[in-house]
């Protein structure tokens, strides 16, 4: 199981305060995505050769959501909340005599509805404490992340080249320069290393937690009302809600880097690669 559907699994016994927290959070998160997509339908239904069919979805996913603002409401004045883990479903809950699956209208952003939830969630309660039993181990410090460092520079005959960790960003020498020079690589490497070491922080914590990284298979999407982007950490489901936007803009440079974030992520010293930026397309970038 991935990680938010076994947390939902620990719920299922805990106290009735932490249930009803997990059902108001994803009541919410839930309720502002339908009326999102709905005010998106609505915007371009005026573009479609027959705007009553859009405008129709549209006020059926409004009524949709006014329901589940209902069921919020019954949940803050006390209604009873369980929670139906489904293994080879969506996570369902029940408030009183009334049940809602948590869904997402768009079906390829289960798992950003899911992490989102997750993340609100793991921000008031001890999520690791929950999920201790589940993988087996007693709940230790998160090593401290390096994300603040900012990367060294190196200037040879070849052009300057950024560099941490091990990764190193080579630029063009003075005579090939873009337009913007030294002070767009440096704009350019911080936002790189500053990406890279939010994401393996959090490969860090996911992997403290019982989370298994199927590094070939890890995707990053952007995710439609919101500034963070979804990455896919397996096949169960896992996933991470962070705002990478270099990685999400440059084809290619996460499925590169990825052999050197596992090495960071990993006891012992990362290994070694570099990275031509002309190769990744930044040379005469605005």
């Amino acid at each position: 199981m991935s990680r938010f559907q076994r947390l939902v699994a620990s719920l299922a016994d805990s106290e009735a305060a932490s249930r009803s927290r997990f059902a108001r959070i994803a009541l919410l998160e839930m309720a502002e995505i339908h009326l999102a997509e709905a005010g998106l339908a609505r915007n371009q239904s005026p573009l479609e050769s027959q705007p009553e069919r859009l405008l129709g979805w549209a006020l059926s996913v409004e009524s949709y959501a006014g329901q589940i603002l209902r069921l919020h409401e019954e949940v803050e004045q006390g209604a009873p909340v369980s929670l139906l883990p489904v293994p080879i479903a969506d996570t369902g809950i029940i408030v009183g005599e009334r049940s809602v699956i948590i869904s997402h209208p768009r079906r390829d952003q289960q798992q950003a509805l899911e992490q989102a939830i997750l993340q609100a969630f793991c921000a008031q309660e001890d999520c690791l404490l929950l999920l201790a039993a589940e993988v087996d181990q007693v709940p230790e410090p998160i090593p401290e992340t390096r994300s603040g460092r900012a990367p060294d520079w190196s200037f040879t005959a070849s052009g300057p080249v950024c560099e941490q960790d091990g990764l190193r960003v080579r630029f063009p020498a003075a005579g090939s320069r873009a337009p913007g020079g030294l002070a767009q690589y440096r704009s350019l490497c911080r936002q790189l290393f500053a990406e890279l070491q939010q994401l393996a922080a959090e490969l860090r914590w996911q992997q403290h937690q019982g989370v298994v990284p199927e590094w070939s298979a890890i995707t990053i999407n952007a995710v439609p009302h919101r500034t963070e982007h979804s990455i896919r950490l397996n096949r169960s489901g896992d996933s991470l809600l962070l705002a990478l936007p270099l990685l999400d803009g440059t084809p290619g440079l996460l499925q590169r880097v990825l052999p050197w974030l596992r090495s960071l992520v990993a006891p012992g010293a990362p290994a070694e690669m570099l990275l031509d930026a002309g190769e990744l397309g930044w040379l005469g970038s605005p």
